[in-house]
């Protein structure tokens, strides 16, 4: 087939939270590039949260944040950031909630204190929250807190949330600038839910059309896989959007195809099925 742009989030559909990453979908994306396909990784995350079990896979670049920092072949496309007096004004009716919230910068990720609560309860079924525990030691208390962010020169992109209380998350609507969004995910199985707060214009989409600018590549040359909800743009634009059976049903109802969940091979089998590799 022509050379295929393809995008792939981590948390659930590269990175399983038990397994991690097997072997065959390392072994497809090293293949697809040898092939001449170009491989990029499409992550909620920062960069700096990428794990190294994924990062030394080897991709032609990184869409990080939901899309507000995009990378190819080393240089920086795009990057933005929250303003920090906007995210001040949001702190007090978060913590008021005693709802978890990191604050994803480029350099550090912060945390106020209940996000510690949650990691200890979490950490077998969040990959995410496991590294940051394991980063740390297991030691909470090494794990820098807002005040650091607040009072400091580092600078973040987004904010995630977590809570018990799909309620709490709905309040929050009230204080939300205009120029920002508020996506909730589906509760994960211990029934906390996610939130992120980031920039309203800015998607998983937004930062894949950053990439295919830059290579002169068109829409319908791109081919995503997701499985959560900040990956429904992503979806919705790519040539052929394809989402893990196991996520979201909002995101499946809005994917062109399916693909079985990562740890029983899914992203290997769905590069068989279109011609991005051949068996390995």
């Amino acid at each position: 087939m022509k050379q295929a742009y393809i995008f792939i989030d981590i948390d659930g559909t590269l990175l399983d939270p038990v397994t991690g990453v097997p072997d065959s979908a390392a072994a497809a994306i090293r293949e697809a590039r040898l092939r001449g396909h170009k491989v990029f990784i499409c992550t909620g995350r920062s960069k700096i949260n990428i794990p190294t079990v994924v990062s030394e896979i080897g991709f032609d670049g990184y869409i990080c944040a939901a899309g507000a920092y995009a990378e190819a072949e080393g240089d920086i496309l795009m990057l933005e950031t929250l303003d920090k007096e906007t995210v001040r004004k949001l702190t007090e009716p978060i913590n008021s909630r005693n709802i978890g919230c990191l604050y994803e910068g480029y350099r550090a990720t912060f945390v106020n204190e209940p996000v510690c609560d949650y990691a200890k309860r979490l950490y077998k079924i969040d990959a995410f929250l496991f590294e940051l525990l394991e980063k740390y030691h297991w030691d909470t208390e090494k794990i820098p807190r807002e005040a650091e962010y607040l009072g400091g020169t580092e600078v973040i992109s987004k904010l995630s949330l977590l809570t018990d209380h799909l309620e709490d998350l709905n309040a929050l609507y009230q204080y939300l600038p205009e120029h920002l969004k508020l996506t909730i995910h589906d509760p994960n199985a211990e029934g906390v839910y996610l939130c992120e707060i980031a920039i309203k214009t800015i998607s998983k989409a937004s930062g894949i059309e950053k990439i295919i600018s830059r290579y002169g590549a068109s829409q319908d040359q791109t081919i995503c896989y997701g499985d959560s909800m900040n990956d429904i743009e992503m979806v919705q634009f790519c040539g052929t959007g394809i989402g893990m059976v196991s996520g979201s049903s909002a995101l499946l109802a809005v994917a062109d195809d399916f693909a079985e969940p990562v740890a029983e091979d899914g992203i290997y089998k769905s590069f068989l099925k279109y011609g991005l590799i051949e068996s390995i």
